[in-house]
């Protein structure tokens, strides 16, 4: 059976960011009289957006709205969250037509730099310290748009899907 890596969070949004910039995340800790970095992506109020990182002029990509569980799908370049599925053969049945699938441009975009790898974990948890489920994904340097649809299979699956897609401005 293909299984995906699927990332949890205790009820707060997930992050996706670059490792580089990783260890200046500090989840739920207070830096200074600032807003913490949780509450930066709980102000993310939509399916997916972007917040800026403090430093390297990178972006964070936040999964927004409701805390489902997510995966990355190497395959086609996309975050895959789980809104519902009897399992996950069912869930991955709803992968199976994704090329076929009509995606809508976010208006998001990131660069990529750096050695290309990202993380995606619970955006409560300081990144230097990243003890729950997460996944680590390399992507090939250069810049991405965001790329969302919404795939239902009958009642046995609905997923909803990112897809980072290569972009030149």
């Amino acid at each position: 059976m293909n299984t995906m890596k699927w990332v949890d969070s205790n009820g707060g949004p997930l992050v996706f960011m670059p490792m580089e910039v990783i260890a200046t995340w500090g989840g739920i800790r207070r830096k200074g009289d600032r807003s913490t970095d949780y509450e930066r992506a709980c102000a993310v109020k939509d399916e997916i957006g972007i917040i800026p990182s403090d430093v390297e002029n990178a972006n964070i990509v936040v999964l927004g709205d409701e805390p489902n569980r997510t995966a990355w799908f190497s395959k086609s370049s996309a975050l895959v969250r789980w809104i519902w599925a009897d399992n996950e053969t069912a869930l991955l049945g709803a992968l199976s037509i994704l090329d076929k699938a009509s995606f809508v441009d976010t208006q998001l975009a990131v660069t990529v730099r750096g050695s290309g790898q990202w993380c995606l974990f619970d955006s409560a948890e300081a990144g230097s310290q990243v003890r729950g489920a997460s996944d680590l994904v390399v992507l090939a340097r250069g810049n991405y748009r965001i790329f969302s649809c919404q795939i239902d299979i009958g009642s046995s699956a609905r997923i909803l899907v990112h897809r980072f897609r290569p972009w030149s401005n």
